[in-house]
């Protein structure tokens, strides 16, 4: 019997033994597996918070060039990251019709900058204040009897270019009280503070150059209006057209002058247009003026006529 019994506790040993393995061999199996998920889960989600963070990074240089292009803006209604009302593409001239005086204003752009922007700031506000009349309060952001619409390609303004956005800019700041606001007309999206509406446009097949790159604005080699020039010259915008302001300018204001004020090419012609001569911190290429292509032409045309 003590043999047998002795027999039987050895049996159960051995199976105990074979279970108690079995078991082990389940538990670190299990332990290898979870590792190698959490080590594949962990470099899933390394890979993708690298792939974040590229985007990130890519955001944030997007980011930073928008900022930048902001810094230097007046925070003209004190509302810091203000998005401008869109107008769209089609509603454009119906939008204008809302306001009491519609201005396009044209000049130096980042090619050329003002000499003396202090000046040509000056220049212009004589000319809007004067069409305005006696200073008085307008509430509201948007379009409205009483008010007054200046239209611009969509120029930042930075203080250390100064060129027509800073004027732009700094017109809205003395004038936005008596009613003026101001829309940008371009096909990027960025905008600073200080801009009330933004005309939005998709770029059509001849906004572009030969070489691919985009119009801002002007005439191609056809004739034909481009880019933001197609909308704010519109012939039925010009027909609504307060004035045209241009200060100095290069070939695009250029083109854009001449547009305005000849029936037979832009149909319609702008009624009021002031020239503002303005002297340019570059000299353009094609001419020796400082003022610009734009004053070329004017004086030209003078001479032609004597």
């Amino acid at each position: 019997i003590d043999a047998r019994a002795s027999s039987q506790c050895a049996m159960v040993a051995m199976a105990l033994g074979r279970a108690v393995r079995e078991v082990v061999a389940r538990v670190v199996g299990l332990e290898r597996t979870v590792w190698s998920r959490t080590r594949a889960t962990g470099a899933a989600a390394l890979s993708l918070h690298q792939q974040r963070q590229t985007t990130t990074t890519r955001e944030g240089h997007r980011s930073t060039a928008v900022a930048a292009m902001a810094s230097d803006a007046s925070d003209v209604d004190g509302d810091v990251g203000r998005r401008p009302a869109r107008v769209s593409e089609d509603s454009a001239v119906a939008f204008a019709r809302t306001f009491d005086k519609v201005y396009l204003v044209i000049g130096h752009g980042a090619s050329g900058l003002f000499h003396d922007p202090e000046k040509a700031l000056s220049d212009t506000m004589r000319i809007l204040e004067a069409d305005l009349g006696p200073s008085s309060s307008h509430g509201g952001d948007g379009g409205g009897a009483g008010e007054t619409l200046v239209m611009f390609g969509g120029d930042p303004a930075r203080d250390e270019a100064p060129d027509l956005g800073w004027l732009i800019r700094e017109v809205r700041s003395k004038l936005g009280g008596r009613g003026v606001r101001c829309m940008a007309v371009q096909y990027w999206e960025e905008t600073q503070p200080w801009v009330d509406h933004l005309l939005l446009f998709k770029q059509q097949e001849q906004d572009f150059k030969p070489d691919g790159r985009p119009f801002y604005g002007g005439c191609n080699a056809a004739g034909e209006a481009v880019a933001a020039t197609r909308f704010y010259l519109d012939p039925a915008m010009q027909e609504l057209m307060t004035a045209l302001i241009c200060v100095g300018g290069g070939p695009i204001s250029l083109s854009e002058y001449q547009l305005a004020i000849d029936e037979e090419r832009g149909g319609v012609k702008v009624q009021r247009h002031h020239y503002i001569p303005a002297r340019s911190k570059r000299i353009r290429q094609g001419t020796t003026n400082p003022y610009g292509p734009v004053d070329d032409w004017l004086n030209a045309l003078s001479t032609s006529h004597e």
